[in-house]
């Protein structure tokens, strides 16, 4: 475009990495350096602009031509590296999102995992709970369950005992003689109601010690 604006506007569209290299060929006379210095100050500071002035030798022309063209090739690499810079932020962005999110739903599981543990370990404790009162019930149950025996042993059988003891005991100091066998028979029954008044004692004793 002839235009300074529609060119000023191409220029300002340019990407960060760009800079178009212009080769101005300009005519010689005061006519044409008027013109060239109102077209380059209406760019202004948004072109890169070679300015040549005729007559000029096609050396100097082709010579600012390579120029451009290596500074342009230069734009060029850096744009290439700017799209791989802008690519491999993107995978490194990508990575990260899915290691974040690798990262949740790890936590969520040893979460669920840790609220697991903690129910299990509350449901151990109070089974064991439960099992140190059943058994310290049981041992009160059979504690008192052997006091009752001991109790019925000495309160029942051993008065029971006794009691015959001394009828016993009675009748052999019966002042009115007995015939001999009856009088030791009498004395083994007595000796065999000792014996069985001392075992009950010691089952009771044995069941429920005094304290």
């Amino acid at each position: 475009s002839s235009s300074p604006l529609g060119l000023q506007e191409i220029l300002r569209k340019q990407e960060r990495w760009s800079d178009i290299p212009i080769v101005l060929l300009a005519s010689g006379g005061v006519t044409a350096l008027s013109w060239t210095t109102q077209f380059v100050s209406k760019l202004g500071a948004d072109a890169n602009i070679s300015i040549l002035e005729r007559p000029v030798r096609l050396p100097t022309i082709l010579s600012v031509v390579r120029t451009a063209k290596r500074a342009r090739n230069r734009q060029r690499e850096v744009q290439r590296l700017l799209l791989r810079e802008r690519d491999s932020a993107s995978k490194l962005r990508t990575a990260r999102d899915e290691l974040e999110q690798r990262v949740k739903e790890r936590t969520s599981e040893l979460l669920h995992t840790n609220l697991d543990l903690t129910r299990e370990i509350k449901e151990r404790e109070r089974a064991e709970r439960d099992l140190r009162n059943l058994s310290a019930k049981v041992l009160t149950i059979q504690d008192e369950e052997r006091r009752r025996i001991a109790r019925d042993l000495h309160d029942g059988v051993g008065q029971t005992l006794t009691a015959a003891l001394m009828a016993v005991s009675q009748a052999t100091s019966c002042p009115e003689p007995l015939p001999t066998g009856c009088q030791a028979g009498l004395r083994d029954v007595e000796d065999l109601l000792q014996q069985a008044i001392q075992e009950v004692r010691t089952v009771s004793h044995l069941l429920h010690p005094p304290l």
